[in-house]
This record gives structure tokens, C-alpha cells and sequence, in this order.
């Protein structure tokens, strides 16, 4: 019944409150925001910082500023008008900037136990290549049950709680709205369709990394920027001024973006997903409750056996093996025996020469299911 009545849902969205939303013109039709009021908020039963329930999030960086680590901004309606901006900006951008920072803190030994952890789960997964966090924000949006009205900022929080993520480039090619969100294969989902291979794909991180959200009010989101970045609303877009800063507007939210640094004495700075991707607001800006995804591990990714990883690298002169097929979380490909474990390698490219060229010095060996199993417990 549940399921019914989601797919209804989504259909008189996408064929009937859509347009008298354009008729109306109210705020989501432009961007994708469907903004919850405070009322909303409260009602829910969402946790709310230093009000309702406890998370995953705490002090990361004591500045509260991510600038360098926020990703390379895309633009969200090309092609056609997706409606995603709180998959991308609320939720996607806000998780690979938090994560582009642990990158950083891991590769500089700064790391605390469980960053390091996360870190090596969201390897494990290839949610990171070439030391960036990458993301699909096509499952999040789909997932979430994102319409031709948009979404709330709290269900992509909601989906990733239980269904993960999975990393940018694995969705399937599209050039419609009915490509993107309902593919052919796909099973009904929040009144979408996905591909049940990705949902099993995304399901699994959730066994190992515990996603928790919480709303935070506009007047503490500066107090709580040294918890991470995280998504919030705004209405978009007036011209700026001569400056390069956008002027507030009385103006009810239609979009969602994110925030990764705290207000200077002169303007606020935002992440946004139409050009340009940073953003100068004055501060009398308004903007609206932020969104804060925070992380956990529920389990460790494995325990290696570091003896027997040291046999072979010792004893048989390896550097790296190539698990042929798939052995239980661990996909075929290139791993790089470490003294702690393994790391799968991001080879692609050059893959067939690579092999050869390790496996000629003596350095990389073809290994089974059964072999790769002594490696870890």
C-alpha cells in the first residue's frame, strides 16, 4: 500500500500539481526546492541541533572553513532542468567536501582512528578517485523520490540513511526526464524507478558507515561550520552588485545550496549548483534552516591478516595481487598490499599494460577467491 501510494504520489506531481504550480508560480518550480517551515521541521520528529536527539556530528575543523576542499561545481540543468539541487547541493556536495577534508587529514597522518576508517571504507567502495570524494548525485535524486516539483532538503538525508551512495559515473547514460528517472530495469522506489543493482550496491556502505542528519537553525549554522559543511536554502537568483554580492531579497526559498565556511565581516560565501558555483551573499542574506549530514562507522571494512599480507610481500616479493572475481565486499581488481591491510588500485586506464609491466618484475601476481581470503580474517 505504501508503494501505491508513492507511485501516485509522484504521478500527480509530475502531471498535475506541476502545472498548477507553474500557474501559481510558486517558489519550487524554478529550482527544486519544496522548503519545510519551521512548523514542518519541528513536527517531524527530524533531530534538530541543541534541540531534539543526538548524531554522528562533531568538531572536524576548528575554523569552520572547507573552501579547498568543496568539489568542482556542475551545472544541474544542462541537458534539461533536473529539479535535483538538494540531491546535488544539500546532500552530494556537502558529503564530498566533508570527505575531500578526511581525504586530506588521512594523507597528512592527522587523521583521528575513525576518519581513517571512513576513509578507507569509501576506497573500498570507489566513492574516492584520485584522493576526491565522487559521488552520483543521478541516485540520490532518483532515489529520494525527486518530481518535476522538486524535493524536500530532509529526503536525500533519508534515502543515503538507508540506501548509501554509490559513486559518480555508475548511473545509467540519459538524455530525458524519463531516462534519468524512471530506467528501464528499474523497480519502484520513493515513486521512481532504480536499477535494483544500485540499490543493492548503495545498501551495502550502510553496513559499515551510520549516516545521521540534523536540521540546524539560520542562526547557528556559523556556530556549527566546524561540524562540516551542510546544505541550506535561499532564493536564487538576483543580479549582484558591482561587488560580486548578491543582495538579500524578501523573497521566499526556491533552491537549495550548501555552505562551507563561516560569514565574514562582509558577506556570506555559498556553494551553488548553477554558475557562478561560489557565491557572495551580503549578510543581511536570508537563508534558510541548513541540513547537516554527519558520519559513523558501524563496522570496520575487515580485519586484515597482516601476517599472511606479509608472506606474500616478504616471502613471495609482491607489491600488489589481482583478485580475479569477486570475494564477498571486495570487487575484482588491482590491490596494493599495504603493511595495514590492502587498497584497491585506480588503474583503469592503463590497466593491461600496468598488469603486465608489475606482473614482469615480479611484483604482481593473479590471485583467486580462496588466496585472496588468507589476506584478510
Amino acid at each position: 500500500m505504501k508503494l501505491l501510494l508513492q507511485i501516485l504520489k509522484n504521478k500527480i506531481d509530475n502531471y498535475i500539481l506541476v502545472h498548477l504550480d507553474k500557474m501559481l508560480d510558486r517558489p519550487n518550480i524554478k529550482n527544486g526546492l519544496i522548503e519545510k517551515t519551521r512548523h514542518e521541521i519541528y513536527k517531524s520528529g527530524d533531530y534538530i541541533h541543541n534541540v531534539l536527539g543526538s548524531t554522528n556530528s562533531r568538531e572536524l575543523k576548528k575554523d569552520g572553513n572547507f573552501e579547498q576542499f568543496t568539489p568542482v561545481g556542475e551545472q544541474q540543468n544542462i541537458g534539461f532542468e533536473k529539479m535535483w539541487c538538494v540531491s546535488e547541493n544539500g546532500t552530494a556536495n556537502q558529503i564530498e567536501t566533508n570527505f575531500n577534508y578526511f581525504i586530506n587529514l588521512v594523507n597528512s597522518d592527522e587523521a583521528d582512528e575513525e576518519i581513517q576508517e571512513l576513509v578507507k571504507i569509501f576506497r573500498h567502495f570507489n566513492l574516492i578517485k584520485d584522493n576526491r570524494c565522487l559521488l552520483s548525485t543521478e541516485y540520490v535524486a532518483v532515489g529520494s523520490g525527486t518530481t518535476m516539483r522538486g524535493n524536500s532538503m530532509n529526503k536525500p538525508a533519508d534515502f543515503i540513511r538507508k540506501y548509501g551512495l554509490i559513486p559518480k559515473g555508475e548511473y545509467p547514460k540519459y538524455s530525458t526526464w524519463n531516462e534519468l528517472y524512471f530506467p528501464s530495469g528499474g523497480i519502484y522506489i520513493n515513486g521512481n524507478k532504480m536499477l535494483p543493482r544500485l540499490l543493492e550496491q548503495g545498501k551495502k556502505l550502510c553496513e559499515y558507515v551510520d549516516f545521521t542528519y540534523e536540521w540546524v537553525s539560520p542562526s547557528q549554522m556559523d556556530k556549527v561550520m566546524n561540524r562540516g559543511a551542510m546544505g541550506t536554502s535561499c532564493f536564487a537568483w538576483q543580479y549582484p552588485n558591482a561587488n560580486g554580492i548578491y543582495q538579500r531579497v524578501n523573497l521566499q526559498s526556491n533552491h537549495s545550496v550548501y555552505k562551507y565556511k563561516k560569514s565574514d565581516n562582509t558577506f556570506k560565501t555559498i556553494g551553488d549548483s548553477y554558475r557562478p558555483f561560489s557565491k557572495k551573499l551580503s549578510l543581511d542574506y536570508i537563508l534558510g534552516y541548513g541540513l547537516l549530514i554527519s558520519f559513523g562507522v558501524k563496522k570496520k571494512l575487515g580485519i586484515y591478516n597482516i601476517n599472511e599480507i606479509q608472506k606474500f610481500k616478504k616471502n613471495r616479493g609482491w607489491d600488489y595481487v589481482l583478485l580475479v572475481s569477486k570475494y564477498k565486499d571486495f570487487d575484482p581488481g588491482v590491490y596494493k598490499l599495504l603493511d595495514n591491510g590492502l587498497e584497491k588500485q585506480e588503474i583503469e586506464g592503463v590497466l593491461d599494460e600496468w598488469v603486465r609491466q608489475k606482473a614482469n618484475e615480479g611484483k604482481l601476481e593473479g590471485i583467486n577467491k580462496e588466496n585472496f581470503a588468507k589476506l584478510i580474517t
